[in-house]
């Protein structure tokens, strides 16, 4: 097949440190069939910025080509990540009579969390007579409203609400990384045979992180902190709305004198704030450093002992959880700590850790000393618990065969609806 992937924020491993279609995409290549993914040329998540002249440019790995539409930068959530947003949209659209009759694709998938690029795949795919995809993930505008980001009335609500029930009028079928995400699309008129449900695709790191990939001064520091402890809790990600690190302080200073660590990286609007808390109520037992790439903060990852996620506890979650942190969390190989109140647990299907209730320091704290309790050898069992379950759940060969097997009809099909 010919498969077209809008996707704003993920593009090839030479700019993007994680990016499930990325290897979704290579797997499907090696499969025979012809992929291409468009995203934009600026993102907050890539880890170099492409240099795109002109309208767009186009790069190729491993078969794969990936097209980057030029758009501007931005610095936070505001109007700048708007005019990214819409700038990417308006690119795709003035594109749409090329890739509806040139490449003429089989199958449009539109994977961006806004939902705006509905447009430009719906209309390639009805040009082309290809089978449309609609990814749901966040859930937007739902869960920005849940966590307060975005009141319920404003006009970008609106909208975003205009192009979910778009999406869902338009689209052949429906995919998600949310296990209970047929829960919300079920209101809103999707019937369970154009829903697949498919978890996140891993992205390998290969070869695996080491220590020496830390800068030098940085690893130092960590070292030197770690050896205060007899157990080092790592959290890593980003330090902002809905980070539950409030709630590991809190913990933390509980097991201070049971001489367990904690070691926070990341960058975020919080982090000012956590840093000025740590040191006005004297937490000695932490030490917070900035945002690092992605194969230096996995290498910090396996500098611990135990690694920390955790989510509050708002409903907004029952639809499922899908992080992509979890899956660098489980392929450090250490017991995971996961605290929350709704959706999927991952880390107590996979056996790889400790689950806690949601915003509950002490019940954190006795997560922290149990596993300070506990044999090294049983924490190295969990760290492999998780690595087990990584390969049998999220492997992206077995992902890209089973999303084609579940989510779209047979060529023969398409060739006919075409």
């Amino acid at each position: 097949m010919n498969i077209l992937i809008f996707n704003h924020y993920q593009t090839s491993f030479t700019y993007s440190a994680s990016s499930r279609f990325a290897a979704i995409a290579t797997e499907w290549q090696r499969q025979g069939h012809r992929v291409t993914l468009v995203s934009a040329s600026y993102s907050h998540i890539y880890n170099e910025q492409p240099k795109v002249h002109g309208l767009f440019g186009v790069h190729e790995v491993e078969g794969v080509r990936f097209v980057l539409l030029r758009t501007p930068g931005f610095r936070d959530n505001g109007w700048g990540r708007t005019w990214n947003m819409l700038a990417f949209v308006a690119l795709a659209c003035l594109f749409v009579p090329w890739w509806a009759f040139r490449p003429r694709p089989d199958l449009v998938i539109a994977s961006s969390v806004y939902l705006l690029d509905s447009i430009p795949a719906w209309a390639i795919s009805r040009l082309a007579g290809a089978w449309f995809i609609r990814e749901f993930r966040d859930l937007w505008p739902m869960t920005l409203i849940e966590l307060g980001a975005l009141p319920a009335d404003s006009l970008k609500a609106r909208i975003l609400q205009g192009l979910e029930a778009f999406s869902i009028r338009t689209a052949d079928h429906f995919v998600s990384t949310l296990p209970f995400a047929m829960d919300y699309l079920a209101p809103r008129g999707v019937t369970p045979d154009r829903f697949t449900y498919l978890p996140l695709a891993m992205t390998p790191l290969v070869p695996p992180p080491v220590p020496s990939e830390i800068p030098p001064a940085m690893l130092a520091r960590i070292l030197a902190h770690k050896a205060g402890f007899r157990l080092l809790v790592a959290f890593t990600g980003s330090m902002g709305n809905g980070d539950t690190v409030d709630t590991l302080l809190a913990a933390a200073r509980e097991v201070a004198p049971d001489g367990i660590g904690f070691l926070l990286v990341g960058d975020g609007v919080n982090r000012a704030s956590y840093e000025a808390q740590i040191q006005a109520e004297g937490i000695t037992n932490v030490l917070i450093l900035p945002r690092t790439p992605r194969r230096v903060c996995c290498a910090l990852q396996g500098l611990a002992d135990a690694l920390y996620i955790g989510w509050e506890a708002k409903p907004l979650y029952r639809f499922g959880l899908s992080p992509n942190r979890m899956m660098d969390y489980m392929q450090a190989g250490r017991p995971i700590v996961h605290a929350l109140a709704y959706g999927n647990d991952p880390v107590r299907e996979a056996g790889c850790g400790l689950s806690v209730p949601a915003g509950d320091p002490s019940a954190l704290a006795a997560a922290f000393r149990t596993l300070a309790a506990m044999p090294s050898e049983d924490r190295l069992r969990m760290g492999q618990a998780a690595k087990a379950y990584l390969v049998a759940n999220h492997d992206p060969a077995l992902l890209a065969a089973r999303y084609l097997n579940k989510a779209v009809p047979s060529r023969e099909t398409l060739h006919g609806l075409s």
